[in-house]
């Protein structure tokens, strides 16, 4: 079994010279990332850090971001990205209960990490001191790093109170990796646009398609994201092949708008509509994935035909990855008929940080596979499986939104809304062409 930091070293022997790399038209090289990398390793392993303990990252978009996430699991660390545009107070919030044991972050944004005990390195001040020790360039070797230790800690959006960190371990990964390539078409000429936050396992997706086949990883600042004419410049301009959007970052990009070299477009996050699916699966190599942050990225995944009627499926479970559409009395439902979607697998994270008894409730025992302290994770999400045995997602259970990505609980979005001027209701419309699906107009 191998983890995502040993895929990439093992790029960064065969093919050194290759770019890694791509920010603002600057290249980097494997050989020049890997070395970074592994002297920010060494440095956080002398300060203690080793499997299990968290480290804060707390970086803008760009080249750093990348090296410390690779220079974390390098050290046998479990990573913690932190938005630097987040509040300040949810900055603090998931410092304080992440305990992380180093922050790295950078000149600019130090300011914004305020009462914590954690020491805080300067990922820009600290650069040209770290050349200075070659001696600290070779991979780092973690004897005692193991497939349940962490690799990274993702806070959900919190809609139902405080961000929950979500434990993701190296199972979970090291089961999704060997499948991306046949997925994706992945290759050494695969260009990833590096498009979702940090604070998004979708990063994490995009991070491993390219560093761990030999691609490119191409970086743009926040403002050149934008969807719209700024994300079209950008993936013209790094000709990416590779991009994963949510589907309400898609439907903002205009019937008229070319993406020429984009051959694999991903869509994750969200229900997409058929209307989309119709517009865009016959340009593009469309893939539909599906996977709430607690089971390691995704764990399904759908072809999309241009032609196909109704709905757009999530598709069929990854490899290894066993999902279950149950009743409330966790008896399987017949095909066609709904159920909540339960996962089980290596996909499973450990749970939430610091909420035994939210764990307990959301991470149930798995009583089918016959593994002994295996769970099965409730999704909370609505589905039937179709007749060709693919899965279509129907809604959420608990009347949850999305607003901007978030999940909202559907009285809450009526009572902001409520309060703001010029809104006089919401009207909640399940269309026909996506059962279940709430939109707020």
């Amino acid at each position: 079994m191998q983890f995502l930091h040993q895929w990439f070293e093992s790029q960064a022997r065969s093919r050194p010279d290759a770019i890694a790399l791509l920010f603002e038209d600057k290249p980097l090289s494997y050989a020049a990332l890997n070395r970074r990398a592994n002297q920010w390793a060494h440095r956080l392993r002398t300060m203690g850090v080793g499997p299990d303990s968290r480290v804060a990252l707390c970086l803008n978009r760009g080249v750093d971001l990348i090296v410390t996430v690779l220079a974390t699991l390098k050290a046998g660390g479990a990573y913690v990205p932190l938005d630097p545009n987040y509040p300040a107070d949810r900055l603090a919030f998931m410092l304080a209960d992440s305990g992380a044991q180093v922050i790295l972050t950078e000149n600019l944004l130090a300011n914004r990490l305020v009462d914590t005990r954690a020491p805080i390195l300067l990922v820009d001040a600290l650069a040209e001191r770290l050349d200075e020790a070659p001696v600290n360039c070779e991979n780092p070797v973690v004897l005692d790093l193991q497939p349940e230790h962490l690799a990274f800690i993702i806070y959900t959006s919190g809609s139902t109170g405080q961000p929950k960190g979500v434990l993701n371990h190296h199972a979970g990964l090291a089961n999704l990796m060997p499948q991306l390539a046949e997925q994706f078409l992945l290759d050494s000429d695969s260009r990833v646009l590096q498009f979702a936050s940090p604070s998004f396992d979708a990063s994490v997706l995009e991070i491993a398609m390219a560093l761990c086949f030999g691609g490119t990883l191409c970086l743009a600042p926040r403002e050149a994201m934008l969807p719209g004419d700024q994300l079209l410049n950008t993936l013209r301009r790094h000709g990416v092949t590779h991009l994963t959007l949510p589907p309400s970052a898609l439907s903002v990009l205009g019937p008229d708008a070319e993406m020429p070299s984009v051959q694999t477009l991903t869509v994750a996050g969200e229900a997409v509509a058929p209307s989309l699916v119709r517009r865009w699966a016959g340009r593009h190599r469309m893939i539909n994935i599906y996977g709430p942050t607690e089971t390691t990225i995704y764990v399904t995944s759908h072809r999309c035909n241009p032609e196909q009627s109704g709905g757009t499926p999530i598709g069929r479970p990854l490899r290894n990855v066993p999902i279950y559409i149950l009743d409330e009395a966790l008896r399987p439902v017949e095909r066609g008929e709904l159920g909540e979607i339960y996962v089980g697998g290596p996909a499973v994270s450990r749970g939430y940080l610091g909420r035994p008894e939210l764990t307990q409730e959301r991470f149930v025992p798995d009583i089918f596979g016959g593994k002994r302290g295996a769970r099965l994770y409730r999704t909370g999400d609505l589905a039937r499986t179709l007749p060709d045995g693919s899965i279509e997602f129907i809604g959420r259970l608990d009347h949850q939104v999305k607003l901007r990505g978030f999940r909202i609980e559907l009285g809450e979005v009526e009572a902001k809304l409520g309060e703001c001027e010029g809104v006089g209701e919401v009207v909640v419309l399940a269309r026909e062409d996506t059962p279940g699906e709430k939109r707020l107009v």
